[in-house]
């Protein structure tokens, strides 16, 4: 049996974890990974999680991977820091946390603004209306009305690239809006 998502541990607590593993809580201190290892060591014995990986990145650069536990309760197959996970839904947080950022950040753009003042004409949707009028806030809010793809995440031909071009041949099951 796989691990899935609703067997790893709760995003915060992860986040509270790598956390109060810097020293005083100082954004400038070095990272306590003994620390770390033997707080998610102790906390998957105790919580009855099968594995997670962790990683830490700071300025861009890697200061922490690891895996933890196994990926495959019945093989015992060890997480690596290369195993992948099926994170279902939390990915959405993490998208959005990043999309504001790199908004305020980068444009004079906000969740209400439209995504094709963004991405121009490779932003296209199956109709004139979508295409157009699809902000930020319509994305991440699933006010788009287009039918569950899950199937799209297994295309090994997907790149950044084709992703545009395949959101225009998505179907609409729905109003927009």
């Amino acid at each position: 049996m796989l691990i899935r998502s609703k067997h790893a541990l709760g995003q915060t607590f992860i986040l509270l974890v790598l956390y109060c593993c810097f020293v005083n809580g100082d954004a400038d201190a070095r990272f306590d990974a003994p620390e770390v290892v033997r707080v998610l060591e102790e906390t998957l014995q105790c919580h009855n999680n099968p594995g997670l990986a962790v990683s830490v990145v700071k300025d861009g650069q890697t200061v922490f991977s690891r895996g933890f536990g196994v990926r495959n309760i019945e093989t015992q197959e060890p997480v690596t820091e290369d195993t992948v996970f099926e994170l279902a839904s939390l990915s959405k947080s993490f998208a959005a946390t990043l999309l504001v950022k790199l908004l305020h950040e980068r444009t004079n753009l906000t969740v209400d603004s439209k995504v094709q003042e963004l991405l121009g004409d490779k932003f296209q949707m199956m109709d004139e209306f979508r295409t157009k009028d699809a902000t930020f806030a319509d994305v991440m809010g699933h006010r788009m009305a287009i039918p569950a793809n899950n199937g799209i995440r297994f295309d090994s031909n997907l790149t950044r690239e084709s992703l545009p071009k395949r959101l225009s041949l998505l179907p609409s099951n729905d109003q927009f809006r």
